[in-house]
């Protein structure tokens, strides 16, 4: 990461951009509930207050690498001795919810008493985690804040406080007084149960103290709020210079990273927290891996960096990822599986700072084709506002890459690219033609439908909005829009299975592999666009097998909509990947596989108004043509040979009956003839490749021009 960091680094620098300077130390505490904790002038807890995970994420901390966390603590475990109580009342913890048993829990078994195993002596685990470093280090930083201004004195009083104690022990003592101003404040009612029972329940909660003074009035910023930092930070900013200004500039160092001679080689990498993907090592490394252990050297010692091109570096990935900055440098991008997704940031080289929705562009995906905020339409204005760009030239470089979850802690970039603004505006231009590379296929949608997810939507699309104005209408019926290239990433982390009515989860194509599409030329990447067809063909057939049939029957309301939206997207992938290896609807449509699935369909509607006339309505659960369509994508020629030998019945019916019930069934016929005659033409084969299995698909898909 430090590379791709490195690099958007210096093109900030090249367009004058300084980013706002931050000190590595200083991070978001993360999305968890929070108890803000008042220590009075004795050094006792005086206050509590909640904190939701969203209002603890707006507030800091000062954390040295990703430990030695202050003034926001994780509670290590449960406030109360829940063990002791079930040890000896025999009472599941479950029937616990009545503030009196707590209190009583509370007075008669105290604080939890949780042991583990220190080079193999049992000890009391303390009540925060890292408390004794923790302690250590905030009496290093006292020497550091030592020029606090009096807008952040109030952070230098929090310390004075809570060094009146014997800190180093102190933990189990403030942890007893947090618990015992909880059961204070709930009798009072300024604390509400379901807000703070985990603090004194769930056995391991992780959850945040963070602490404060509890006259916080009587200053003008109180720890707990966002303004004090900004000073904290001056004060930290302005030591590092300090201590980089009196270091030995003798010793010859040179940063790894440029170059850079006389280099200051920091202990540790700053760990900046990004938006969507929290936490992030710029560089990590397992220290138990044999070969470090060799040589024993970890972090910087093992790639040594400049410390201020290290935080510079720092606050560049900070300034990208900014939250006005979301879908302009920055967007959450499909990951490995459905369950993940990954962080993507885009920037112009020339003009990183540049107002242009480039990174929701690339990195979007459809929620629903009811929407305004479509690709077509984040494209018209992004590519429009690229163009009306004079500054920049067409062979400028848009560059990109993604940070994914490695695990729990670490970070890594799942990919990297650069394109040149030409490159976009011709890749976009033909990705949307590409999307219309499909057949007249449509899905019905109804009113009710319709306003049960508009109702929370506040954007709905003219088409939508003219549907619900008319209140004759009842249905409508919606064609495949232009997806996301995350959309197709999307469709291959599904395994559709039942009949379409469920799906597992399964690891997808790479959203690197659908970029290497998406600015392909035409008949470029052609294994790889076989291969992603293949992927995706596997995984959605089932559901367009289903749904197909259902349409037929006149029964699609038993596919919910987002799996009816689901399966229009489907169709556009399969429309991309044909059109990205030069074959054309202008072409397939004419050709044998796009036949088979045609004379499939119609089938379809010939045993179904057969069996709607003739058996009363009792319609099979397997239509004829959908019976037969797994066996036609694997082997054309015997599935029309075995289907020429059942349908006799149904022609010689719609070709006896006179009336006009029939109707439907001798149109469906005479298209029926006209097929066969089509396919007499043809060379039908044994065996298919999966891009004639996506053209039989559309065929059976497909909607008729004369029966639209």
């Amino acid at each position: 990461m430090l590379n791709e960091g490195y690099a958007l680094y210096k093109s900030l620098e090249r367009c004058g951009i300084i980013p706002p300077q931050r000190h590595p130390d200083i991070k978001k505490p993360g999305k968890k509930n929070g108890l803000i904790v008042g220590i009075n002038e004795q050094g006792n807890v005086a206050s509590i207050e909640f904190r939701n995970a969203i209002e603890m994420s707006r507030l800091w901390k000062l954390s040295d690498g990703l430990k030695n966390s202050f003034p926001c603590m994780t509670l290590s475990s449960c406030l109360l001795n829940l063990s002791a109580y079930k040890e000896n009342e025999h009472t599941l913890l479950v029937k616990i919810n009545d503030i009196k048993v707590l209190r009583t829990i509370w007075q008669k078994y105290g604080l939890n008493k949780r042991l583990k195993k220190i080079n193999g002596k049992e000890i009391k685990q303390p009540m925060f985690a890292d408390w004794q470093s923790t302690i250590k280090k905030l009496k290093e930083r006292r020497i550091q804040i030592k020029d606090l201004r009096k807008e952040a004195i109030a952070y230098d009083i929090l310390l004075d406080r809570l060094m009146k104690n014997n800190f180093e022990d102190s933990d189990r003592i403030i942890a007893s007084e947090i618990a015992e101003q909880i059961f204070v404040h709930l009798e009072k009612g300024s604390l509400n149960f379901h807000e703070v029972k985990d603090f004194l329940l769930t056995d391991t909660p992780g959850l945040f103290i963070y602490f404060d003074i509890s006259d916080y009035d009587k200053y003008e910023n109180r720890v707990a709020s966002s303004q004090i930092v900004n000073f904290i930070n001056e004060c930290l900013l302005a030591h590092s210079n300090n201590t980089v200004n009196s270091s030995k500039k003798n010793l010859e160092f040179s940063s790894a990273l440029s170059g850079k001679t006389n280099a200051i080689i920091g202990d540790t990498f700053p760990n900046p927290n990004l938006s969507f993907i929290g936490t992030t090592q710029l560089f990590g490394v397992d220290k138990n891996t044999p070969c470090l252990r060799r040589y024993g050297k970890i972090g910087t010692k093992i790639f040594p960096v400049d410390k201020e091109e290290a935080n510079a570096i720092q606050d560049s990935l900070v300034w990208i990822t900014a939250e006005e900055k979301r879908g302009k440098t920055w967007y959450p991008v499909p990951g490995f599986s459905e369950s993940e997704s990954d962080l993507l940031l885009v920037y112009l080289e020339s003009k990183p700072d540049i107002n242009v929705n480039k990174a929701h562009l690339l990195g979007g995906t459809s929620k629903n084709h009811l929407s305004e905020n479509t690709y077509e339409a984040i494209s018209s204005v992004a590519i429009r506002a690229l163009k009306a760009e004079r500054i920049n030239k067409a062979n400028d470089l848009i560059k990109l890459f993604a940070i994914s979850k490695a695990d729990k802690m670490r970070r890594q970039i799942s990919l990297q690219r650069s394109y040149t603004i030409s490159d976009l505006e011709i890749s976009d231009e033909t990705w949307q033609k590409a999307s219309k590379n499909i057949p007249n296929i449509a899905i019905p949608f109804f009113r009710k439908e319709i306003e049960r997810i508009t109702s929370k939507q506040n954007e709905p699309s003219q088409i939508i909005k003219a549907f619900l104005e008319d209140d004759k209408l009842k249905v409508i019926s919606l064609t495949p829009n232009c997806p996301f290239p995350g959309d197709l990433v999307r469709l291959t982390q599904r395994q559709w299975i039942r009949g379409g009515e469920d799906f597992s989860l399964v690891p997808g194509c790479s959203l690197g592999e659908i970029y290497d599409v998406f600015f392909a030329n035409e008949n470029h990447k052609e294994y790889l666009i076989e291969s992603l067809l293949n992927k995706t063909l596997q995984c959605t057939k089932i559901l367009l097998f289903s749904l197909g049939e259902a349409d037929h029957k006149n029964e699609i309301t038993v596919f919910n909509v987002q799996t009816r939206f689901t399966a229009l997207r489907i169709v556009s992938a399969f429309g991309i990947y044909l059109y990205k290896l030069g074959i054309t609807k202008e072409n397939y449509m004419k050709d044998t596989f796009f036949y088979i699935g045609r004379f499939l369909s119609l089938l379809d509607t010939l045993h179904f108004e057969y069996c709607d006339n003739v058996r009363g309505g009792g319609i099979p659960p397997q239509l004829l043509g959908n019976a037969h369509l797994q066996i036609a994508l694997d082997n054309p020629v015997t599935a029309i040979d075995m289907l020429g030998r059942r349908i006799s019945v149904y022609r010689a019916w719609a070709v006896k009956e006179q009336s006009e019930k029939a109707r439907l069934a001798k149109w469906t016929l005479g298209e029926l003839g006209k097929i066969t005659d089509l396919l007499s033409e043809k060379d039908i084969p044994s065996f298919t490749s999966s891009v004639e299995r996506a053209q039989i698909l559309l065929g059976y898909l497909a909607r008729s021009e004369s029966n639209a």
